[in-house]
């Protein structure tokens, strides 16, 4: 399975550094890619793209900026920045899709219009779990699959935690029938009332981070056994403030980047 991983480094929280300074640090430090949050329509991707072709980083263009009140308009912008990053080569592009106060139908067209983009191309694309956005209910998520069976998912669990209060416990049926729908990961470990710990390394929150590891190895498998020769990104995405709670004066950046190391270290031993 180590061959099927691909260990990400967030761009997000190291905006003090120029793209040239983090992809050489994520390089340094054994990542294999990155994930940058881009506005294709104010970037140059294929400009920004170089930088880490240059240290040899996978890249992932996260996409959250479209906006728009009106699903139509942000679809339509939405749509716009994926054509153009698809002009580039990209290794993969986690969407930010949709809005939790669009209709169903409406959302869904997020999810079948996007896939049409891609398909053919070398690019592989998958949507975010993520409050505020379609997929913020895990109740409705498998409506959306089973009318877009092309759709798959970047797995963020930690968001729903906070939605539903809980670790999943009475989601179970669905995290099962979900795994096999998640071709990207974020591996942030969330609670009940928050989308982030401040250190889940500590030995209290264990039981967090068993929860997590568990529904992670879920996804690696599966995947592994659907697309044995294909690769599985997984962005370590513990980020800053206000995500990080800690006490004033603390270096976030540097408490960031530790526990993001440390993550992929640990998916690296328990996963790969």
């Amino acid at each position: 399975m180590k061959d099927l991983i691909v260990s990400c480094c967030p761009y997000w929280g190291m905006k003090h550094l120029s793209y040239p300074e983090f992809a050489k640090l994520a390089h340094s430090h054994g990542f294999e890619g990155v994930e940058v949050a881009i506005n294709p329509l104010l970037q140059n991707v294929g400009e920004v793209k170089q930088y880490f072709d240059d240290y040899d980083l996978k890249l992932i263009v996260q996409l959250p900026y479209a906006v728009g009140a009106h699903a139509g308009i942000m679809r339509e912008q939405f749509l716009r920045m994926i054509e153009e990053c698809l002009q580039y080569d990209i290794f993969w592009l986690n969407c930010h899709t949709g809005r939790d106060y669009f209709s169903f139908d409406d959302n869904l067209l997020f999810l079948t219009q996007s896939q049409k983009l891609v398909q053919g191309s070398s690019t592989s694309l998958s949507h975010e779990i993520h409050r505020g956005r379609f997929s913020y209910d895990p109740m409705q998520i498998l409506d959306y699959l089973n009318e877009s069976p092309d759709t798959m998912l970047t797995a963020d669990f930690s968001h729903w935690c906070v939605v539903t209060e809980s670790m999943l416990e009475n989601h179970q049926d669905i995290l099962k029938q979900l795994y096999a729908r998640c071709s990207h990961i974020h591996a942030r470990i969330g609670h009940e009332q928050g989308a982030q710990l401040a250190d889940p390394f500590h030995h209290e929150n264990e039981r967090y981070r068993i929860t997590f590891q568990s529904w992670w190895r879920e996804i690696v498998r599966s995947y592994g056994r659907s697309y044995p020769t294909k690769k599985l990104p997984i962005t370590c995405e513990f980020g800053p403030r206000p995500y990080f709670f800690g006490q004033e004066g603390t270096d976030v950046a540097a408490m960031q980047w530790k526990q993001n190391s440390l993550m992929k270290n640990l998916l690296l031993k328990h996963l790969g």
